[in-house]
């Protein structure tokens, strides 16, 4: 052979052996306040802040590519046991000092506890090349031992050629965790690759398909998907692609069939395409189906501890919508016991309080409809039709994440489409999600004038019940008063008030009355005193002072009010039930009117025992509350005390 010849075929092999290691990233020195700073973090993580040390290293690693940041976020995980990040950081290190021998273990290993068989494996057999005499080298081979099984097991089941299909689908695994770390671009550029080199490897199309969905062009990813089905027809994982790719696109007739046939003959000699048949079943609101599947599923033996955790979480998901919350709760504690950083599973079982009536829910919203997908046909220029849109809504809003949720919900708001206000109508008037963004829907669909003020069938704490609906605008605006004597009169009384000197806010109350006669204000308050007083008579002149301002003054908020609590006090539920129905259809009410108004019906509704719906009224005023007057949050965790009180006293129910 020429020396030509030989330089040439020199230089193919190097330019293989460097295609085989993952790209090298050009590495920053760390000054001596990093350094500092590095060694604050390890301290941290030594007093077990891990969300502490985890927020400063991301802040670090912000500002360049540094090996040491790297080498600590490995270490931060492997202390929190998220393998999935400690795989990410520890090829991050791998890239930024290729000569360090511990990051290439790191990888490897952290590949190995992802379920990454061939990466893992591929990674140790190159560290053994580039360090065979270091001290770790026979742990690697040890390794070897439990992982070369596992993969040649997977080139076989995959298709692919002896010689080289782990090194090939060890590059797949790679993509699978770009995919799952949102780096899409690297997803679509080892998965092109992947398929000119093994044609028939079908894997790689798929997540071609699902990093060019999450990349925002729909259309893109639904052609590579049919395109694959084509090709593979008899494959489970891409029509779980395609039909969660038909469902969002609206072509729901389409989605439906393959769900039709992947429930009928459900993939349950393969994990991974059974997990992405939960997770398409879940996306298309087939609860029981997914429970049936499951069932069918049982014997299926699943490794990854990943897909594991996922199974159960998805069958936990399904059995809370279905009512089977106690085993719901069983099986996510057990996927969470399988992956105890599954975050989903984490949130369901143990939501905060504000995510607490969310539950259940499967994915994200960004896993379901990427935030690319929104700002392109939601957001952008390419304005999705309203029915396709009004689809995507009454998903979100079935069966979204609380994040989901909020955004569509808030989307829909401002549509005037038709089948949007549709889907909002089913909402509010359903049973899935918040009780407070249910009462924003009805609010929305009343605004457009497709429903009156009720009341309402409102499902509340497991039942139905009746809710007036207060839609009326809530406003803030000062009162305009031309008398400031009329007005420093009012502040005076309400000191003397809340100070308990109710002579002296007698006296200025009635002064009040001989500034302005027919203000119906300062009556009002003088019939305020009068209750505060209290006793028989006490009262019996409030009542008189209150029905003289009813009728000199017709539709006067507050004397309405009054007069509805006093029904109620004589035991006269519709009486009062009656005053205050009309308020609640006025189109625009001050804030202290409104306040007022909610507070009597809360009252009210407890008085005859009806919690659900007095928790129904608490969410509209809390709502005002917020919006208006911080300084009212004592009055308002009274009445939620008071509440909480008539919730203790019910009998409990099963």
């Amino acid at each position: 052979m020429s020396k030509q010849k030989q330089r040439k075929r020199g230089k193919r092999k190097q330019a293989t052996a460097i295609k085989r290691r993952p790209a090298m990233l050009v590495a920053n020195r760390p000054s001596g306040r990093m350094l500092a700073q590095l060694n604050q973090i390890i301290d941290l993580i030594d007093d077990h802040d891990f969300e502490e040390a985890e927020r400063r290293l991301h802040r670090l690693d912000g500002k360049g590519n540094y090996a040491k940041v790297a080498e600590l976020m490995v270490s931060l995980y492997q202390r929190t046991q998220d393998s999935e990040k400690e795989a990410e950081a520890a090829l991050r290190w791998m890239r930024l000092e290729p000569n360090s021998p511990d990051a290439w273990v790191c990888y490897a290993q952290g590949s190995m506890l992802c379920g990454r068989a061939c990466l893992a494996m591929v990674t140790y057999q190159d560290f053994i090349e580039r360090f065979p005499n270091h001290k770790n080298v026979d742990r690697a081979k040890s390794m070897l031992e439990l992982l070369v099984p596992e993969a040649e097991d997977r080139v076989k089941r995959a298709g692919l050629d002896p010689a080289d299909g782990a090194r090939l689908f060890a590059d797949h695994e790679l993509a699978v965790m770009h995919l799952g770390n949102a780096q899409f671009q690297e997803v679509v550029d080892i998965c092109k690759r992947l398929c000119v080199k093994a044609p028939h490897f079908i894997s790689p199309r798929n997540n071609w398909a699902l990093a060019v969905l999450y990349q925002g062009n729909l259309r893109e990813a639904t052609r590579i998907a049919e395109e694959t089905r084509k090709r593979f027809p008899d494959n489970y994982f891409v029509a779980c692609t395609l039909a969660k790719l038909y469902f969002m696109a609206f072509r729901c007739a389409e989605a439906e069939a393959i769900a039709d046939d992947l429930v009928a003959n459900p993939p349950v000699n393969d994990p991974d395409a059974f997990v992405a048949c939960l997770e398409s079943l879940a996306l298309l609101g087939r609860d029981r189906e997914i429970i049936e599947v499951c069932k069918h599923g049982e014997s299926l033996d699943i490794l990854d501890p990943k897909l594991a955790s996922s199974k159960l979480h998805y069958l936990a998901y399904a059995q809370y919508r279905v009512g089977e919350k106690k085993l719901a709760h069983e099986n996510w504690r057990g996927a969470l016991k399988a992956m105890p950083n599954h975050p989903t599973a984490a949130e369901n079982l143990e939501p905060t309080e504000e995510h607490r009536e969310h539950v259940p829910w499967a994915d994200s919203i960004q896993k379901w409809i990427p935030k690319e997908v929104i700002e392109r046909h939601i957001l952008g220029k390419e304005v999705l039709p309203a029915d396709v849109f009004a689809h995507i809504v009454s998903t979100v809003l079935d069966r979204g994440d609380p994040t989901g949720r909020t955004i569509y919900l808030e989307l829909a708001k401002r549509s005037s489409s038709p089948q949007t206000l549709e889907a909002l109508r089913a909402f509010a008037l359903g049973e899935r999600g918040p009780v407070k963004m249910r009462m924003q829907a009805l609010a929305a669909i009343k605004e457009r004038g497709l429903v009156d003020a009720g009341p309402h069938r409102v499902f509340v704490n497991g039942k139905y019940t009746d809710i007036a609906l207060a839609t009326m605008e809530i406003h803030g605006e000062a009162e305009n008063q031309a008398n400031k004597e009329f007005v420093r009169l009012m502040e005076r009384g309400h000191k003397a008030m809340q100070a308990g000197d109710l002579d002296e806010a007698e006296r200025c109350f009635k002064e009040s009355i001989d500034l302005e006669p027919d203000v119906p204000k300062g009556h009002y308050n003088l019939a305020t005193v009068w209750l505060y007083r209290g006793g028989s008579g006490a009262q019996k002149r409030a009542r008189e002072i209150i029905e003289s301002i009813r009728n000199r003054f017709p539709g006067y908020v507050f004397a309405e009010i009054a007069m509805a609590q006093f029904a109620a006090m004589d035991g006269d539920v519709e009486g009062a039930i009656e005053s205050i129905r009309p308020l609640f259809q006025r189109e625009r009410l001050h804030y202290s009117e409104a306040k007022a108004l909610y507070c009597a019906a809360i009252q009210i509704e407890l008085d005859q025992g009806e919690t659900e719906k007095a928790k129904a009224y608490m969410v509209l005023l809390r709502q005002a509350i917020e919006r208006f007057d911080i300084a009212d949050m004592p009055m308002l965790e009274s009445l939620q005390r008071k509440i909480d009180r008539s919730e203790r006293k019910r009998p409990f129910s099963f």
